[in-house]
């Protein structure tokens, strides 16, 4: 073996172990609701836009052409985009274009997913406070089942 490959085996190993237990982490147990369902369950109805702050405080894909975006840390939408919106599953960071500064429309606005702009098709607001609420009370009752 090479030395540069021999100094350079641990941390390979190291990322490997790490990126393995992040997958193991994710698992989705039989019987519980996937992540895509479990946003939706908090999914209110369709709106027609939503004021985004000037600016999104985070984001997570659901699929290949719907994502979550958060405006604030508890307020949340859930965006159907095109569905020819390619890396969107995949990708590292998006973007929101709008032609009102401030506000996300659908059917006038995209999120931009690398050189691909993908227009918002349906936007619908998320009970996210209740979400969050109901995962800590399941947390909750499994600690208490579990002592």
């Amino acid at each position: 073996m090479r030395p540069g490959i021999r100094k350079a085996l641990p941390v390979i190993v190291a990322a490997v172990a790490v990126l393995a237990a992040g997958c193991a982490g994710t698992r989705q147990r039989d019987g519980e609701p996937s992540e895509r369902e479990r946003y939706w369950h908090y999914a209110k109805e369709e709106v027609p836009s939503f004021s985004s702050y000037g600016r999104i405080s985070g984001w997570r894909p659901l699929g290949r052409n719907e994502l979550v975006v958060w405006t604030r840390f508890d307020e949340a939408y859930i965006l159907r985009v095109d569905p020819t919106c390619y890396e969107l599953d995949t990708a590292v960071g998006i973007r929101l274009e709008s032609r009102v500064s401030g506000t996300i429309s659908s059917g006038f606005d995209w999120v931009r997913v690398g050189r691909n702009r993908c227009r918002i098709l349906s936007i619908h607001p998320m009970d996210y406070r209740l979400m969050k609420q109901e995962e800590r009370e399941l947390r909750q009752q499994s600690k208490k089942g579990g002592s």
